[in-house]
């Protein structure tokens, strides 16, 4: 599967297009123009790529899209097979959604 050489950035909203301007990310990756507009659709996909493909990215900007700030419920949940990788993908996640306000519960880390 070829990804698109549309840029999948500009689809999202401003406050997450801030938060993926504040990260340096102008272009999308390869498995990040497959995977949002996949995950946007609601497919649910398995992704194996290489570290530093942007697979995090990949999945977190459509979730931090889904999630209304005005729901003071939790919206979603992030799985990681190791604290080592929950921990090394939590600043990513932040920096596309720290400008949402109330996405991510800072009480739960640790």
């Amino acid at each position: 599967m070829e990804a698109s050489t549309a840029n999948v950035f500009e689809a999202l909203p401003d406050e997450v297009k801030q938060g993926v301007a504040d990260l340096g990310w102008k272009e999308p990756m390869p498995v990040q123009a497959l995977a949002i507009p996949a995950l946007q659709r609601g497919v649910d996909l398995i992704v194996q790529a290489r570290t530093g493909s942007g697979k995090t990215g990949a999945f977190g900007l459509p979730i931090v899209c889904a999630v209304d700030p005005a729901l003071a419920a939790p919206q979603a949940l992030v799985m990681a097979p190791t604290r080592e990788l929950a921990v090394a993908n939590a600043p990513a996640a932040r920096g596309s959604a720290f400008t949402v306000p109330r996405v991510l519960d800072d009480e739960a880390d640790g």
